[in-house]
């Protein structure tokens, strides 16, 4: 049985974190927010080749391959399974930083059910370049270079943006989401939103 699952889809420095960690946060009952940025970040910790290549790719401002992301989300997913962290019967994960090419989209479509993708979008890429300096001094990114956010942020235009006609092949439903407005306001409709969609009570 596939987990299900919802995108968390757009540009770098969208939102898509800080709304998925809202939203897990409100409702744990409900969702599970899982972060590619996270296991990467665990994988450099731990040493090794795989930091080093990822250290590599990152540095660079190139996206990390298919065949190291896809198994370290679903090896992700798992552990946190077997740990009791995420329970996938009762939970839809907010899938974070993935799907970032049709490629890895297909992939993951295989043991994932897509629910829905909630696109963070409007956000210019000034505005980007912005969060992305305030974020790399308040949380020590050192990924969030500017040279290396360009080119995040054209890998994205090329490569990650079309992957939405892999989701409208699919006929997976789209929502799109003003990302351009203050971080409070995004969080506060879409804990409205999903009060609505997934039918939460106050009980939870």
């Amino acid at each position: 049985m596939k987990n299900t699952a919802i995108v968390l889809f757009g540009i770098p420095c969208s939102g898509k974190g800080t709304v998925g960690k809202a939203l897990f946060a409100e409702f744990p009952h409900i969702f599970y927010h899982l972060s590619s940025g996270d296991l990467v970040r665990e994988a450099q910790k731990a040493r090794g080749d795989l930091a080093d290549q990822i250290g590599d790719y990152l540095s660079r401002g190139v996206l990390i391959p298919d065949e190291i992301m896809v198994p370290m989300y679903r090896g992700g997913i798992a552990s946190r399974i077997a740990s009791g962290k995420f329970k996938a019967d009762s939970q839809h994960l907010l899938v974070d930083g993935m799907c970032r090419t049709p490629a890895q989209a297909e992939d993951l479509s295989d043991f994932l059910e897509f629910r829905e993708v909630w696109h963070f979008t409007n956000v210019p890429n000034c505005e980007v370049l912005r969060r992305s300096s305030i974020r790399a001094e308040e949380e020590g990114r050192t990924d969030d270079t500017k040279k290396a956010m360009l080119k995040r942020i054209k890998e994205y235009w090329n490569i990650t943006y079309p992957t939405l006609d892999f989701f409208a092949s699919k006929n997976i439903s789209i929502r799109c989401i003003n990302a351009y407005e203050s971080k409070s306001i995004v969080i506060s409709k879409m804990k409205k939103y999903a009060k609505v969609k997934y039918r939460i009570t106050s009980e939870w």
